[in-house]
């Protein structure tokens, strides 16, 4: 017999065990410490895995390494439900010696494999190094990795795209120019010679890095036209996977009418239909933050220059996170708004349709109100319908804490601002990345401890934390037989499995599961006690065999059913009817 759906009801692909203590928090003081040994953990980043969860990345400064400290590479890898897939403190991908940090990055691959370059002493000099890491933990380049450089120059800020194609393209600043280099799935280098890109004065530095349509990458780089004090450009090219410049010789300059804030390397996001959308922040001809939207063709579908998020001249903006909303085609960006003199901070956000028109006013909408507490940290991601805002607020010195905000199309928030991270303390280097099951990953720096550490905690579209699958057994005034038992929690994307015993019925000719919307203690009848009411929502019935039977019902992906409690309840039929205790199922990520 086949079951019906639970009001459109519970989804299969896999049994995944989901006891672990460690999984996401509903409490924002009891956020997941995920990576906390001895010395300092930071500069996480997120990426998306395809059955919802995410892996992370951070540098890892340990006392026990070799050499000693060295702010060594780490990944760690977990299912949507938080719960970490390898062991806690995550695989050691690279034992490095370095006394600093710089930026390094991470992706993912087709096959879902983790991909990551960074800067590599373990050789010879300092050298670019890409691994590839896949679900089990393992490393696939080996405990080397793939070493993509051999030089003296300086070398840094590498940036790593999985392409639509299965391979990886990694882009890093060697000198005054950016080299580009793609490698199949064995690490092979597939651009002989490399791509060099190099300007006419001045130098490239490498700004991000993207996967695009047909196997192409789009990247962006900063080119300084000068010395220290001579003005900082963006620009973009979106690469074949001949490593041939689609976007032209002479690149797109996304904005070079001013200078950007130095030491900002914009990243933007894509557009789902090959291009690239960008924001970033001026120093010249002021703080002003700005967007700018490039087609795959690499046309500018915004001003040039890109359009300033707020036409408020007595104001100044800085820091800005890109979202994009592939189905409205709108870009949000959220961005610090500061006083003239720079002695007050808030959060504000805006919004631009296909061709930038600024749709949330002339100035923006305001989350909060320029105060003296400061702003940094600012993220923003699509959730299905919503759009999300993050960051971290400094209410005290040394006391930080990290807010959401979840607003509609038209700029309004759909709940009050909320406490992501209430523990105060130092935070720092948030990072925020979408589910592929639709909700928000986020990652940071923590110094609640005796050291520094990183933590982790997610927001369900409507700004909940936590929302883990869970169940439990009820038997009423306990007339009934306990021989129903939930063997798996009610998962997004798994097939909740539960079991019902009839060892004491060898004459069972089938088991049914009935799931209603409400508990109940009803009379005792001839089979039982009747422990579920309310709404029918499902049945689910299977011949006997054996001394126990399984069920299994599938649970979609879908976040409206996150929080969804179902009771349930078992009947036994054929030599004798008789009715089992409850599992009361609540479903989640």
């Amino acid at each position: 017999m086949q079951a019906t759906s639970l009001p459109a009801c519970l989804l299969a692909v896999s049994l995944l065990a989901t006891t672990a203590a460690s999984q996401w928090s509903a409490d924002p003081l009891q956020n997941r410490a995920a990576a906390d040994r001895a010395g300092e953990q930071t500069q996480p980043k997120l990426v998306a895995t395809a059955d919802g969860g995410f892996y992370l990345s951070w540098f890892d400064n340990d006392p026990g390494g070799t050499p000693a400290f060295g702010y060594d590479v780490y990944l760690q890898r977990f299912d949507s439900a938080g719960v970490e897939q390898w062991a806690h403190n995550g695989v050691l991908v690279a034992d490095r010696g370095f006394s600093s940090t710089v930026d390094y990055d991470l992706s993912i691959d087709t096959a879902g494999n983790a991909l990551l370059a960074f800067r590599d002493d373990r050789g010879t000099g300092v050298q670019i190094t890409a691994a590839k890491v896949d679900p089990a933990g393992s490393l696939v380049w080996g405990a080397a990795g793939v070493t993509l450089t051999n030089t003296t120059d300086f070398v840094a800020n590498p940036k790593v795209a999985g392409t639509s194609d299965g391979n990886a393209v990694v882009a890093w600043l060697q000198g005054s120019s950016v080299i580009v280099q793609e490698l199949d799935a064995n690490g092979s280098a597939q651009w002989t010679p490399e791509l060099v890109l190099t300007p006419m004065t001045g130098s490239y530095s490498t700004s991000d890095l993207d996967a695009s349509d047909a196997g192409a990458t789009i990247l962006a780089f900063v080119h300084e036209t000068g010395g220290f004090g001579a003005p900082r450009h963006l620009l973009a090219q979106k690469l074949d996977t001949d490593g041939g410049l689609l976007w032209g010789a002479g690149h797109v300059a996304v904005f070079d009418g001013g200078s950007l804030q130095f030491g900002n390397f914009p990243e933007f996001v894509s557009d789902d239909a090959g291009g690239g959308v960008f924001a970033w922040y001026s120093s010249s001809p002021a703080l002003e933050c700005r967007a700018q939207r490039v087609s795959s063709a690499g046309s500018e579908l915004f001003p040039h220059d890109g359009v300033p998020v707020s036409t408020n001249a007595a104001q100044l903006r800085v820091a800005p996170a890109v979202s994009f909303d592939a189905a409205t085609q709108s870009t949000n960006v959220f961005y610090v708004e500061k006083n003239g003199t720079q002695s007050q901070c808030g959060v504000s956000g805006q919004q631009f349709d296909a061709l930038g028109a600024r749709q949330w006013g002339a100035t923006g909408i305001p989350l909060v109100a320029l105060a003296s507490t400061p702003i940094s940290g600012v993220g923003s991601l699509v959730l299905g319908d919503r759009i999300s805002a993050y960051w971290v607020a400094e209410p005290a010195l040394n006391q930080d804490v990290i807010r959401g905000a979840v607003l509609d199309s038209s700029g309004s928030l759909l709940q009050p601002i909320a406490d992501l991270a209430s523990a105060p303390s130092i935070k720092f280097r948030l990072q925020a990345e979408a589910s592929s099951f639709g909700f928000a990953g986020l990652a940071w720096r923590d110094e609640r401890g005796t050291d520094p550490d990183v933590y982790v905690q997610n927001m369900l579209p409507g700004g909940e934390l936590g929302g883990v699958a869970t169940s439990s057994s009820r038997n009423g005034t306990g007339a009934n037989t306990v021989f129903y038992t939930s063997v798996s929690d009610a998962r997004l994307g798994t097939s909740w499995q539960t079991e019902v015993s009839h060892a004491h019925h060898p004459g069972a000719t089938a088991t049914l599961i009935l799931g209603r919307s409400a508990a109940a203690t009803g009379p005792i009848l001839g089979p039982g006690e009747v422990l579920i009411g309310g709404v029918k929502l499902f049945t689910h019935a299977v011949v006997s065999s054996g001394t126990a039977d399984l069920h299994s019902l599938p649970v979609p992906v879908d976040l409206a059913f996150v929080g969804l409690t179902v009771h349930c309840q078992a009947l036994i039929l054929g030599g004798g009817a008789e009715l089992g205790n409850a599992i009361d199922a609540t479903a989640g990520l």
